[in-house]
């Protein structure tokens, strides 16, 4: 798969799990302050992901799958 699509892939996946503590928020009311926390947080990582996406966009040879660790992203 092209890195640019996996990435695409991890934003879906950033959102559906922002749906899914949304659903938290609204079947267990008692904590839906927590559940709309990490809702917030997933977005954000989406967002991330997304700017990502644009920059495999406009420098796709600055970009390769590869191994991810704290080390090479500080």
């Amino acid at each position: 798969m092209e890195l640019a699509n996996i990435a695409v892939v991890l934003k879906q996946n950033e959102l559906l799990v922002a749906d899914l503590y949304r659903e938290c928020k609204r079947l267990f009311p008692d904590y839906s302050k927590d559940f709309e926390t990490l809702a917030l947080e997933e977005e954000g990582h989406a967002a991330i992901v997304d700017s990502l996406i644009e920059e495999i966009a406009e420098k796709p040879d600055d970009w390769k799958p590869g191994k991810v660790d704290r080390k090479s992203v500080v």
